[in-house]
């Protein structure tokens, strides 16, 4: 990776730094990165270079494409879009340090799956609260009730003599 340096005015170039990256350390660090199920991360540099990819080889060979002209122009945020019948979040962050784009992939039914299996989760817990609610509730009635049965039983017995 090379990136040209200029004076404060920006119109005399200064020189040339160039950096070796070890591609190795990129790959393990965006691996590791999961977004659901499907989600993945890849960088761009400020160009719209891509920098790293998890299907690298499938884009050079023009098979995959990405939304590349559209990330490259955004800093900082979220863009949805419908690429091959299927809605994503791109979400986009830029390092300071380099300008290149950090971008991840999220795929919206992953998440709104996420939201019912919570959804189901808390009618469930709600149901089961108010069972045992109401079995709570059966055994106090029933402790409560048992004096005033006693009571009730004696008062019968001792009005008939």
């Amino acid at each position: 990776m090379s990136r040209e340096f200029y004076d404060f005015d920006h119109e005399n170039p200064l020189g040339v730094l160039v950096i070796d990256m070890n591609y190795k350390t990129i790959n393990d660090i965006c691996s590791r990165v999961t977004l659901g199920h499907q989600g993945y991360v890849y960088i761009i540099d400020e160009e719209g270079a891509i920098v790293w990819h998890p299907n690298q080889q499938l884009i050079n060979s023009g098979i995959y494409k990405e939304l590349i002209d559209e990330v490259v122009n955004i800093e900082f945020g979220s863009i949805f879009r419908k690429v091959d019948g299927t809605n994503r979040i791109y979400t986009v962050t830029t390092s300071p340090s380099t300008d290149w784009r950090i971008i991840g992939v999220s795929y919206e039914d992953e998440l709104t799956d996420s939201t019912d299996q919570m959804g189901l989760f808390f009618i469930m817990i709600a149901i089961i609260s108010i069972t045992v609610a109401f079995i709570i509730s059966r055994i106090i009635a029933a402790t409560l009730s048992k004096p005033i049965k006693k009571i009730k039983t004696v008062y019968v017995n001792s009005a008939e003599g």
